[in-house]
Formats: structure tokens, C-alpha cells, sequence
């Protein structure tokens, strides 16, 4: 669905699938064709087209760009397999793929998590929350959150754990006490400009989740205030 850059957008996190965004392979343009305004279709490119492909890591800005971008989605999911849509379809509408409780054998995965985690280096940002504060890192509750986003997959919920304390240091070890990366973040660890951001409204969870109990936020950056900086963007998320 396209978006006007004005308009109020909604995102879903923790998603129960990871799909991959198909890479540019043709140097004349996205994938092996291209969206032709005139016949409302897409084109096949060869080697005599000398259209200038549409860049990466940007948005639409004119209706034959943004009906570019739809034609190849819709080129891109026409090579998906039935099973392979139906996930999709079952993730963007909240469909559970997965069960709601944990594993009976959780002493097994804490194991298979804390072996993981010795055998990752380097590692630093997540030995200093442990020396800081080992029970609030080895806790069960805490090690539960990256387990389960994970689907108990120890070795990627060990990756994510190690990630999480060096985005932690990078983005608030700066501006804090050492104490942080031991316990949550508090209002009070935010700048000034972190917590206009927060009393702006722009961005907030939804007091609901969807049907798979996932968490919504809802963004709308006309409330932003003017010339934040993208750092007391990642701190206020």
C-alpha cells in the first residue's frame, strides 16, 4: 500500500517470520523488468533499455515510481510458493504461527543459551552488564524475552542478547552511569530531547495488540518535533 509522506503509519514488531527483500540482479533496473506507465504493465529489461533504474533505499516520489515499485512486488510474490504466501498472509493479519508456551525442557534452553553465550567473542558490552550486575542478566524473566523472540532458537537468542547490551552501551553508556547496563532503562536516562519525543505522541504503542499478541506502534511524523537528532530517535524507541 502506498504512503504519502504526511500520513500516520502503522508498525507491527516482534513479527513471527523474517522475509527477505529481493536484491537488485539487473543493472538496467530492479530484478529482470520494469513497470511501463504507457502499457500499465510490467516490462521485461534487455540489453537495449536505457532506462535509469529506481534507487535503493528510496521512496516512490512520482505515480510511475511508486506503480514501479508495485508491478515488481507483484512480479517478486508471482515466484512465491502457495506455502510461502499463505505464511505471509498469516503473518500480516496476526495469524499465530507458533505455540504460546514455553517448552517444558526451559532448564535444557537456559543451558543451551548460556553455552552460547560463552562461546561468542568478542563480547564485551554483555561481560560488562554481567560484572555490573550478574542476576539481572542471568535471570530467567530477562533471558525469556530474547528466547522467545527467537523461538528458543539458543544460538540466534544468544546473538540477539550479546546485541542488545552493545546497542545499550553505544546509545546510553555516554550519557549514564556504568549502573545501566545492569537494570532497565528509566525515563530518566533520556536527554532532553529524547523525552520531547515521547511527549509529542508521534510515536506510541497501541493500548491493543494483534490477533497474534503482538505488539502495535503508531507513528505519525507531523508531531515529531523539528530537528531531532536520529540517535534521540533510537533511545526514545
Amino acid at each position: 500500500r502506498r504512503q504519502r509522506p504526511n500520513d500516520g503509519h502503522i508498525m507491527q514488531f516482534n513479527s513471527t517470520r523474517k522475509h527477505s527483500i529481493p536484491e537488485k540482479t539487473s543493472s538496467r533496473g530492479w530484478g529482470d523488468c520494469w513497470w511501463n506507465e504507457d502499457k500499465r504493465r510490467l516490462q521485461p529489461t534487455t540489453s537495449e533499455d536505457t532506462r535509469q533504474p529506481l534507487e535503493s533505499c528510496k521512496f516512490p516520489e512520482t505515480e510511475g515510481e511508486a506503480n514501479e515499485v508495485e508491478g515488481l512486488l507483484a512480479n517478486e510474490v508471482s515466484k512465491l510458493s502457495m506455502a510461502e504466501k499463505e505464511d505471509i498472509l498469516f503473518d500480516v493479519h496476526g495469524v499465530p504461527q507458533t505455540q504460546d508456551q514455553d517448552p517444558p525442557n526451559l532448564a535444557t534452553v537456559f543451558e543451551q543459551l548460556e553455552a552460547h553465550l560463552r562461546s561468542f567473542s568478542p563480547k564485551s558490552a554483555y561481560d560488562h552488564a554481567l560484572y555490573i550486575n550478574e542476576s539481572y542478566v542471568r535471570s530467567d524473566a530477562f533471558r525469556l524475552i530474547f528466547l522467545r523472540s527467537e523461538r528458543f532458537n539458543t544460538k540466534m537468542a544468544a546473538k540477539r542478547m550479546i546485541g542488545h547490551f552493545e546497542v545499550k552501551r553505544e546509545h546510553f553508556r555516554s550519557s549514564c552511569d556504568d549502573s545501566i547496563m545492569g537494570r532497565d532503562i528509566r525515563l530518566s536516562d533520556l536527554h532532553e530531547e529524547d523525552r520531547a519525543i515521547l511527549a509529542s505522541g508521534a510515536i506510541q504503542p497501541l493500548p491493543i495488540r494483534d490477533a497474534a499478541g503482538r505488539a502495535i506502534v503508531a507513528t505519525y511524523p507531523p508531531h515529531l518535533p523539528e530537528k531531532i537528532s536520529p540517535l534521540s530517535m533510537l533511545r526514545h524507541l
